[in-house]
């Protein structure tokens, strides 16, 4: 099984649809995301709509990762003596403006790990 793992996209919708174009040529079987879909990078809603039309053609397995930790809990709203450290915060915000109701509900959703079950059987 050939296995695509990808991680820290940070709202870099051009480095991740450079990835999955080159993914194209692959034979791919699955994909797996290890978080942090939105941050530094402003292409936030074009980042979660290819998460999300990749999740609706291919079999994707999606981790949560510290990022979406901070949206759910809405760090960037509540704690204002983070506004001393305006490129941090800003980008919290930024993202937090950004996201809609469904990236939040899906960014909740996610496990923070994953197993596999399956037992392996060698050739």
């Amino acid at each position: 099984m050939n296995i695509a793992v990808l991680s820290d996209i940070h709202g870099n919708h051009i480095a991740l649809r450079e990835c999955l174009n080159f993914l194209e040529s692959k034979d791919i079987d699955a994909y797996c995301f290890l978080g942090d879909y939105t941050g530094e990078f402003p292409g936030i809603e074009e980042t979660m709509k290819m998460l999300y039309d990749l999740r609706d053609s291919h079999t994707c397995y999606f981790l949560r990762g510290n990022k979406e930790n901070y949206q759910i809990d809405e760090l960037g709203e509540d704690y204002p003596e983070w506004d001393a450290y305006p490129s941090t915060i800003g980008i919290l915000r930024y993202a937090h403006k950004h996201l809609t109701k469904e990236d939040v509900e899906f960014f909740n959703s996610l496990p923070i790990t994953m197993r596999n079950t399956a037992s392996a059987t060698g050739p």
